[in-house]
Formats: C-alpha cells, sequence, structure tokens
C-alpha cells in the first residue's frame, strides 16, 4: 500500500516536472521566435534607411552635376555672346574706317585756316560712323533692301560741337527714319574747337553687314 503511494506521488512529480520542463522549452522557442521575428524586422529597417540614404545621396549629386551643367551652359553662352559683341563691335569698326576711306581725300570739306583740317574732320567722322553703323543695322532689320547714300552738311561752333546738321544730298525714298538717326548721330560728334563755326559736308556712303 504504501509502494503505491510513493509510486503514485512519484508519477505526480514527474508530470510535473514534463509540465515545467514543457513550458519552459515552449516559451524559450517562442523568446527565440520573438527575438528572430524582431530581427528581421530590424534588418529590413535598416536596409530601408541604408536604400533611403543611398537614394538621398543620388538624388543630392544629381542636384549637383545638374547645377554645374546649368553653370557650364550658363558660362558657355555668357562667352558665346561675349565674342559675338566683339566680333559685332570689330566689324563696326572696320565699317567705319571703310566708309572714311570710301569717303575719299576730299571729303569733310571746310576752310582749314579755320582750324579744321580734313584729316582732323575725317579722323573725327570715322570714330562717329560706329554710331552711323547702329542706325544701318537698325533700319536693316525693318527694311533689309534700303542702301541710302547720304551727304551731310553740319555745322561745327566754336566749342567743338555740331550745332546743326542736314541732309544735302538726295534722298532715298523710304529713308526719312534712317536720315533722321545719321543726322542725330552726327550732332553728337564733337570736334577740336576751331576758330569759328564751320560748315562741313560730308558723304556717307552706306553698306550694310551682316543682312
Amino acid at each position: 500500500m504504501g509502494d503505491d503511494r510513493f509510486l503514485a506521488r512519484f508519477t505526480a512529480i514527474v508530470v510535473l516536472l514534463v509540465i515545467a520542463v514543457g513550458a519552459f522549452l515552449f516559451w524559450r522557442a517562442r523568446d527565440d521566435r520573438l527575438r528572430a521575428e524582431a530581427e528581421v524586422v530590424r534588418a529590413r529597417l535598416e536596409e530601408r534607411m541604408r536604400l533611403g540614404r543611398e537614394r538621398e545621396e543620388k538624388a543630392r549629386l544629381q542636384r549637383l552635376l545638374e547645377e554645374q551643367e546649368a553653370r557650364a551652359r550658363a558660362r558657355a553662352e555668357e562667352e558665346r555672346s561675349r565674342r559675338e559683341d566683339e566680333a559685332a563691335a570689330r566689324a563696326r569698326e572696320e565699317e567705319a574706317r571703310r566708309l572714311a576711306e570710301e569717303a575719299g581725300p576730299d571729303a569733310g570739306e571746310a576752310p582749314e585756316s579755320e582750324g579744321l583740317d580734313r584729316e582732323t574732320i575725317r579722323k573725327v567722322a570715322a570714330k562717329g560712323m560706329r554710331g552711323v553703323q547702329t542706325c544701318v543695322e537698325r533700319e536693316a532689320l525693318i527694311d533689309p533692301s534700303l542702301r541710302p547714300k547720304l551727304v551731310v552738311e553740319f555745322v561745327v561752333g566754336t566749342r567743338g560741337r555740331v550745332t546743326s546738321a542736314k541732309t544735302t544730298g538726295p534722298s532715298t525714298p523710304g529713308s526719312r527714319r534712317f536720315e533722321a538717326c545719321v543726322l542725330k548721330v552726327v550732332r553728337s560728334w564733337v570736334f577740336p574747337p576751331p576758330l569759328k563755326p564751320v560748315t562741313v559736308t560730308y558723304p556717307v556712303n552706306i553698306h550694310v553687314v551682316g543682312y
């Protein structure tokens, strides 16, 4: 009888131990699974963060590259515009010199005793032809067929400034606007002051450059 009770107690203890060990193993396996899942989630989050940082870095580098390309294009455009402006300025200077040469040795007729010789008049006029060329280019945009030839008569006052100017040669049809522009330029010319007012007659033969 005593052996039966001992056996029953022993069996109960063994069953309790088995249950306890099973519970321990269950909870331990559950904790291991949860830790593994958490590790997987953490690894995925880290990967997403890494990819996000890489995308941000790529976007930043792309923006920097686009900004550098834009600055390079702007510099190239400025350089091209500068070269075009220089070329246009050189063309105007060449045209002014050519116009002064085509005017001939008799251009700029005025009594030399009054303080303005022909060479002085030609030098001032050659420099002033840059403004005349601007009139030419502006008019060519409106009427490319216009090829006016003008003879300008102007008076140089005792302070060296042109006090009046007018055209005396035959007027080209449709060139009134152009003549007004040329006369405005001529009135801006400044000469060495003569002893008394001098009337100068100067031919202006116009050739359109670049049209």
